[in-house]
């Protein structure tokens, strides 16, 4: 998901497609003197956590899997931990604003809703919580592709259940 007017006011025209992209769009879009970060990621809540990565790995070419054996140990799963690095050593992801639970609650999600997040990567279920919080400002919001890795070749999404 994304903020529509947050995109707007940054001057990016359209949601990334690349993780070049989505990484230019994240430093756009982060203002620290306003508290503003570009991306959000959850570390708080394993399925906010896995989700996202998980999102971001196969769109890379990766998986959390490999022959019945854990996968994180490739290059690809390797560049998805560097991505998130990137994006926390520039700022552009802030953990102090990541805690969330369950619940949907928490600052991850106070914060996409009250405009200090521009971008997150969360399950559709979760657009109830987001409609609950921002009320007629839902309709700045909007879904795209997950951003294409390095290494991948085009977008993926994770569910399980």
């Amino acid at each position: 998901n994304y903020n529509k007017e947050l995109f707007k006011a940054a001057g990016i025209a359209a949601p990334p497609k690349t993780w070049a992209e989505f990484k230019d769009a994240a430093a756009k879009l982060t203002d620290k003197d306003k508290g503003q970060q570009g991306f959000g990621m959850i570390n708080s809540w394993a399925a906010g956590v896995v989700h996202p990565f998980a999102s971001l790995l196969v769109s890379n070419g990766g998986n959390l899997v490999k022959d019945g054996k854990p996968a994180l140990d490739s290059p690809q799963a390797g560049e998805t931990f560097a991505l998130y690095e990137d994006l926390i050593k520039s700022g552009a992801s802030n953990p102090a604003m990541a805690t969330a639970d369950a619940n949907t609650t928490g600052p991850f999600l106070d914060n996409f809703v009250s405009g200090k997040t521009g971008m997150i990567i969360m399950a559709n279920w979760w657009e109830s919580a987001l409609k609950t919080g921002m009320g007629d400002k839902f309709s700045n919001i909007a879904t795209a592709p997950i951003p294409v890795g390095p290494s991948g070749d085009k977008p993926h999404s994770i569910s399980y259940s």
